[in-house]
């Protein structure tokens, strides 16, 4: 009866661990569900801004066809060398930027300030969701190191990036520390 009994209480023990494995499968499996339908998203939405880069190109290679076609060189110097299409075109591609990167992260830009002295944290304008100093950092975030990549992303002077880079390692709380590993470990769990 003893070892009965004893066999019946290790197996409620092994039980009451197997259920709590259990719990942890289904909260990762679920975890791992949410990063999926993520990605997903973003698939689709990186499809999106494809598909519309792609026919605004078709649609400008056109208008070039026929101006050319029609002898409107003056009108053709007007479409090509205007700044404000091209301006346009980059500020949306920063925003969808901003909202992905923020979509993932949403606690980067808090993350990033609790790196640096109280007095060098970073504000943002209103309305802004990311500026030019933290898309360098989001950017490094998310893997892409390397400072010419990185100034033909944000259309800059590769020593620009070199300053920021440089500045923040300044304004750091611990200067001796890693800067760039410690911002690349924003969003991830502890012990992960």
């Amino acid at each position: 009866m003893r070892e009965l009994q004893n066999t019946q209480q290790a197996l409620k023990v092994t039980n009451k661990n197997l259920g709590q494995k259990n719990e942890e499968l289904n909260s990762f499996n679920r975890k791992l569900h949410e990063a999926n339908l993520l990605k997903e998203e973003y698939i689709g939405n990186f499809i999106d801004l494809s598909s519309r880069y792609i026919s605004k190109l078709q649609e400008f290679r056109k208008s070039v066809y026929n101006k050319i076609a029609a002898k409107q060189f003056d009108d053709l110097m007007k479409i090509t060398s205007s700044a404000k299409v091209k301006d346009e075109d980059i500020q949306e591609l920063y925003t969808n930027f901003d909202r992905a990167f923020l979509s993932i992260y949403p606690s980067f830009v808090s993350c990033f300030n609790q790196l640096l002295k109280k007095e060098e944290q970073i504000e943002l304008k209103r309305g802004e969701l990311l500026n030019t100093e933290l898309r360098v950092f989001a950017l490094i975030r998310l893997g892409i190191t390397d400072s010419s990549k990185i100034a033909h992303f944000l259309r800059c002077s590769l020593q620009t990036v070199y300053n920021y880079r440089s500045k923040i390692r300044k304004k750091s709380v611990d200067t001796n520390a890693d800067m760039e590993e410690l911002i690349k470990k924003i969003g991830i769990p502890e012990g992960a």
